[in-house]
């Protein structure tokens, strides 16, 4: 549910970090996704937006990570990629040196024992990306 996502965003931004979102669009481009967005609240909440059809780039091409760490003035080995797509999401983003939180449940690991595809931190739900997060960056999750 989108109140979920709000929540993780809501979340994260409160721990003083900022976020960038890496989009491979398919057949609905990019503006189409920031109106959805933008309708739903969760614009707001991202520095960078970089989607596939715009910048002719799709995860898993390095490329497409470094251009949104330079939009994001970021380093990879200070930065957190969280994810659904063990290729596009982990592998990708550990080529590029970024520690990674693979959403679980939409696409299977083909073989487990692969450390390139090995996930710094695995959750299973969207809420549980936060303390995923948290502890990633060194950020304790206690008020």
């Amino acid at each position: 549910a989108h109140e979920d996502a709000v929540h993780v965003l809501e979340s994260i931004k409160e721990m003083g970090l900022t976020m960038g979102l890496i989009s491979n669009t398919g057949m609905t481009p990019g503006f189409t996704f920031r109106s959805y967005m933008e309708e739903r609240g969760m614009l707001e909440y991202f520095h960078t937006l970089t989607f596939s059809d715009e910048v002719k780039l799709a995860k898993p091409a390095s490329e497409i990570f470094v251009m949104t760490l330079e939009a994001m003035n970021a380093k990879p080995e200070q930065t957190i990629h969280v994810g659904d797509h063990v290729i596009n999401d982990v592998l990708g983003a550990k080529r590029c040196g970024m520690k990674t939180v693979w959403i679980s449940g939409f696409y299977d690991r083909e073989d487990p024992y692969d450390t390139e595809t090995e996930p710094d931190i695995t959750v299973d739900t969207l809420a549980a990306v936060v303390p995923a997060v948290a502890k990633l960056s060194g950020i304790s999750n206690q008020p």
